[in-house]
């Protein structure tokens, strides 16, 4: 996609093809920075033009460029800097300046890539920089988000354990298993409680509001008869 969304210019095309690359390194490691470098790069290859060669060989070490940092953190016991946005920002502007040289080795007539990379080069390593920053921080966002959840449900159902402790140690019956209902009603953000065993209900907590203009609110508790 980031080629398909990149901009022609002359014969080459200005895009953000890096982003995927780095961080499919830097996320996956080598291996996997390596495969997605090599799927953008041959796709870019079938494209042709003057840079069509430099741009598929770039897009392959930009991949392993960011599966290198990846290694390398994790052997150093730094796996929070693999989730950084400035790491990633700075491997892709790093990987952008790799990508320039090599159009400037492998591209040919020399004049007309030196010109092109004069025109792209800038350009193309602020929006392949912020664009992969940007990237890392929607995860980190979203990482986070997942953590805060999960920490509140776990402080959750360790509460209703504590809670519901002492009343099943005496025993698992109608008059408990409504006492069990209503804390789980009371700590849960849910709309009613039943509990049953194998053969028949136990209990069933219900909060009912009749009317918004009489404002009653009825809480209806059912035991099942005993068999």
């Amino acid at each position: 996609m980031g080629t398909y969304f990149g901009l022609h210019i002359e014969d080459s095309i200005a895009n953000t093809r890096a982003i995927g690359a780095v961080m499919g390194g830097l996320l996956g490691g080598p291996v996997v920075g390596g495969l997605v470098g090599l799927t953008g790069g041959l796709h870019r290859y079938s494209m042709g033009g003057m840079t069509a060669l430099s741009c598929m060989i770039s897009t392959i070490v930009e991949g392993l460029l960011g599966g290198l940092v990846h290694s390398v953190l994790i052997r150093r016991g730094r796996p929070d800097k693999v989730f950084s946005p400035l790491t990633a920002g700075a491997i892709t502007c790093v990987a952008e300046l790799v990508q320039m040289l090599i159009i400037l080795l492998i591209a040919r007539p020399f004049d007309d890539a030196l010109h092109l990379v004069s025109n792209i080069a800038a350009p193309m390593m602020v929006t392949n920089t912020v664009g992969a920053a940007l990237f890392m921080r929607i995860l980190l966002d979203k990482r986070a988000m997942f953590e805060k959840y999960t920490s509140a449900f776990s402080a959750t159902a360790l509460k209703v354990a504590a809670s519901t402790e002492g009343i099943l140690r005496q025993g698992f019956n109608e008059v408990n298993s409504m006492k069990v209902a209503q804390v789980l009603y009371q700590e849960l953000d849910i709309g009613a409680v039943a509990i049953t065993d194998r053969e028949k209900l136990l209990a069933f907590y219900w909060y009912w509001r009749r009317s918004p203009s009489t404002g009653q609110t009825h809480f209806i508790r059912l035991y099942a008869e005993s068999n």
